[in-house]
């Protein structure tokens, strides 16, 4: 279930990378591609990160200990037919903690170092690529105006004196 976001954000990701190399004319599509892949990861955290921790909650179904003693008792409280004692729910487990450092850790931590990028280098007109390697020369400078607007969502409420 969340690995469907994760490659939506990896395709857009890509595009924003080799977009240069496509297409002569991609600056504006950039824009889109930034806007886009920031809305949808700002949007989609809190639905993912509590989808991710559900997969932790299980119900003893039997807690005065009266069915068999081989039988199940922990069961998944999203879902009653799925027992958390299964050789599945622990292969389920070990993705879940994977994805704990994908999403509920990663995406803010990411949106955090680009905000900071973007804090730090706003009064310059144009500000070097972080794959200025991998692009041509001419396409390796981002204006900042561009990056800044396109992260409005995760900045538009918050006044510049209160920027630290």
């Amino acid at each position: 279930m969340t690995i469907v976001p994760v490659v939506i954000c990896f395709i857009l990701l890509l595009l924003r990378i080799f977009l240069p190399y496509i297409w002569k004319n991609s600056g504006s599509m950039k824009y889109y591609l930034n806007l886009t892949l920031i809305n949808l990861l700002y949007y989609l955290l809190p639905n993912i990160s509590s989808i991710i921790f559900s997969i932790f909650s299980c119900v003893n179904i039997d807690p005065l200990n009266e069915l068999p003693l081989h039988s199940p008792r922990l069961y998944l409280q999203e879902d009653l037919s799925k027992t958390c004692e299964s050789l599945q729910y622990f292969q389920f487990k070990k993705m879940a903690y994977l994805m704990i450092f994908v999403f509920p850790v990663g995406v803010p931590m990411a949106f955090y170092f680009a905000l900071r990028y973007t804090k730090q280098n706003f009064n310059r007109k144009k500000i070097p690529s972080k794959f200025s390697m991998v692009c041509r020369p001419s396409m390796s400078m981002i204006d900042s105006e561009e990056l800044f607007d396109s992260m409005k969502v995760l900045h538009d409420g918050y006044k510049n004196e209160f920027w630290y």
